[in-house]
């Protein structure tokens, strides 16, 4: 079955959860982003939480990659507390949770050792009572050191050596093993799949079911709490760790209990499809309930659970259409019961894709450029996620397709137009096509090369700026080399071989890891910069200038490159010389870095260099202990730059006032003006002057 089927199967099961006589205690339906995303928080990362929605479901994602994290762990939590069960008098069944779960992609970094076992963990949900105190900030993937009267946890164990079956996964896509509660039930549970996670609560009994996404039990038991411990549900964690976790929450979650009287509970309203002008709406209710509905600019009407079906024949389902902006009415009866309404805000019309974006990733010498091209498939204007195809032009030339992420090279001046477009469903694309051009009329040179793999001794002679030392610290379990490989050589190298047979190349430099077994085995050279006043002596190489750095901060590792001197994990921000910025927007200078990649290793295969690209407006630049290391950095500028004191590349400029009234005034641009009456730099008698 494809996996929105399967998402659409535990769907259902949430919705006939709140069958006949059966009281809602608290949900959150994951039908509203807004709603949802702020039921969710995650006080470490950076945006590391983001809302899914699909035709067949809607979920809460929790992705360590997201927004640029990288963390080595963080924390997830709903918590809702005491208040929903303000006036709720628990039958005699007592009441029952249901949640789904997916982790998607498991910890890549999750197999470290210590002492016989496995000291990382990964992975955990759990949930916790209404009555516990806030001690997230205390919370590090195990619920019982910070929150001991959990109520439920499935939390990524630390024993064992069996792949999948101890503290590891057997790959980010693979299994792993996982400890129910108290650790004496473990279980392998898949990447990728989801499961449904019921809790049976009875006084301070807890039973739980785990199943598969087809309903296939995977674990089944029961769970008693401390005496006096709060028995009610509120809140749910979730943990995430090292380095690229992907953890999905939702389809629904919900506690119910039973009640003596009839209860009508609210419907799920999700929206399932753009279809142009229109809004088709999924609306979810249970069995023994009629829904009420009112369309925007429609009469209401009414729906028995078996005459609403959705496309697959499942009851209970209306598929609705709204095809004028205003608000969509849903609630539903039940004998004299009425549930509160489900009012959602329906704005009809086309909707434009949002534009690509097209950002430089790669400069040559005169127009070559290369572009990479990507496109927000879930931005919040779509509404829903898109199925989009992206191609492109040079000169309307033929149409070719780039991947989302991909690269588009340019070798001379031209216009390059890139285009989105959803892919047709059942032969209609539902949205308006959206493009971006780009006049690639900007010609690039070389103002400068500085390659500090090739500094050696005599680079530092003399200069008290440097003083020299090597690195002994038995902190250091690595460090980085490199080789020369004959026959491999860059692209420069091989297009200067082109237009001159008689040129002979310098062969490719390739990082690889050496691993240091004993620290006093191998003394580095290295050079460290004494104080950034003295380093200032050396901005004419493109040294990063850093004010106030301590000693040692910056080092030179011969035949490796620019280094950050420091053992920690940490890292350093470089800044680099401002002589380079422009302020004319459609003309950025660049700074090329080439370094050697983290963990790049010599028994892995050759290694590579990676080039980094940036706007030197964009002055920092982080470096990480001694896994990276600069080798080389160019600073390419637009054709006609003049490197100068300030933004404005005008080098040597001095406030003069006019001294010939009679003398004829030029802008900076060369255009001829009576009088220099408005703020710029201006041109007389060969001379520049600035007004203010």
């Amino acid at each position: 079955m494809r996996k929105f089927t399967l998402l659409t199967a535990v769907f259902a099961l949430f919705a006939t959860a709140a069958s006949a006589d059966t009281k809602v205690i608290y949900q959150d339906n994951y039908a509203d982003k807004t709603t949802s995303m702020a039921n969710w928080q995650d006080n470490r990362s950076n945006g590391a939480i983001d809302f899914i929605s699909t035709p067949d479901g809607n979920y809460m994602q929790f992705n360590l990659a997201l927004n640029g994290n990288n963390f080595n762990g963080t924390r997830f939590y709903s918590i809702w507390g005491a208040t929903p069960w303000d006036g709720v008098n628990l039958p005699e069944t007592g009441y029952k949770y249901e949640v789904s779960f997916n982790f998607e992609q498991f910890g890549n970094n999750a197999n470290s050792k210590k002492d016989g076992a496995y000291n990382q963990r990964n992975h955990e949900i759990a949930i916790i009572g209404a009555a516990n105190e806030d001690n997230i900030a205390n919370y590090w993937g195990d619920a019982a050191t910070s929150y001991p009267n959990y109520l439920f946890k499935l939390t990524q164990c630390q024993t064992g050596d069996a792949a999948g079956e101890g503290g590891y996964p057997t790959a980010v896509n693979g299994t792993c093993g996982f400890y129910i509660n108290n650790e004496t039930d473990l279980i392998t549970v898949a990447a990728a799949t989801w499961y449904k996670l019921t809790l049976e609560v009875v006084g301070q009994t807890v039973k739980y079911d785990i199943t598969d996404i087809s309903g296939t039990p995977l674990k089944a038991g029961s769970y008693t709490l401390p005496e006096g411990a709060d028995n009610r549900a509120g809140g749910m964690l979730v943990y995430g760790a090292r380095y690229a976790s992907k953890t999905n929450v939702g389809l629904g979650l919900k506690i119910t209990c039973e009640s003596d009287e009839a209860v009508a509970n609210e419907p799920v309203v999700a929206l399932s499809q753009v279809k142009g002008n229109d809004r088709v709406y999924k609306v979810t209710f249970a069995e023994g309930e009629m829904l009420h509905y009112v369309l925007p600019g429609a009469e209401e009407q009414t729906l028995d659970y078996w005459d609403a079906e959705d496309e697959a024949g499942n009851p209970g389902v209306a598929m609705l259409t709204a095809t004028q902006s205003g608000t969509l009415q849903a609630w539903t009866t039940k004998d004299d019961a009425v549930s509160p309404k489900a009012n959602v805000e329906v704005t009809a019309g086309w909707i434009k894709l949002v534009d690509p974006v097209v950002a430089i990733s790669n400069v040559a010498e005169g127009f070559g450029k290369s572009f990479t091209v990507t496109f927000n498939s879930t931005a919040p204007e779509h509404l829903l996620p898109v199925n989009a195809a992206i191609t492109y032009t040079i000169d309307g030339g033929a149409e070719q397709e780039v991947a989302n992420g991909g690269t588009i090279t340019m070798d001379k001046a031209g216009t390059l137009v890139v285009t989105v477009n959803q892919i047709p469903q059942g032969g209609q694309e539902w949205y308006q096509r959206s493009s971006v051009t780009y006049n690639n009329d900007v010609e690039y040179t070389i103002a400068m090369t500085t390659e500090y793999i090739k500094w050696d001794d005599t680079h530092f002679a003399g200069n008290a700026a440097w003083e020299a030392s090597t690195i002994e610290d038995s902190n250091m379990s690595h460090w980085l080399g490199h080789w020369q490989e004959a026959n491999k050589y860059d692209k420069e190298e091989q297009d200067k071989m082109k237009e001159d047979p008689s040129y002979v190349p310098v062969p490719t430099q390739n990082p690889v890891k050496v691993y240091r077994t004993d620290a006093t085995d191998i003394a580095l050279p290295i050079y460290n910069l004494i104080n950034d006043e003295a380093g200032a002596n050396y901005a004419k190489e493109l040294l990063p200038l850093i004010p106030n750095t301590a000693r040692g901060s910056i080092a030179i590792l011969l035949e490796e490159g620019l280094m950050s001197n420091q053992t920690s994990y940490k890292n350093l921000e470089l800044t680099f010389d401002s002589k380079w910025v422009t302020d004319d927007a459609a003309k950025p200078n660049f700074i090329e870095i080439k370094l050697t990649n983290n963990y790049d290793r010599y028994d892995k295969g050759p290694g590579r260099h990676i080039t980094d690209i940036r706007k030197t407006d964009d002055t920092t630049y982080s470096l990480y202990r001694f896994d990276t290391a600069i080798h080389s950095a160019r600073v390419f500028t637009y054709k006609g730059f003049v490197p100068g004191s300030g933004s404005d590349g005008i080098e040597a400029i001095t406030n003069v006032k006019e001294t010939d009234k009679n003398a004829t005034i030029y802008t900076i641009n060369g255009v001829r003006v009576q009088k220099a009456s408005k703020k710029g730099i201006y041109i007389m008698n060969g001379k520049k002057f600035v007004v203010k």
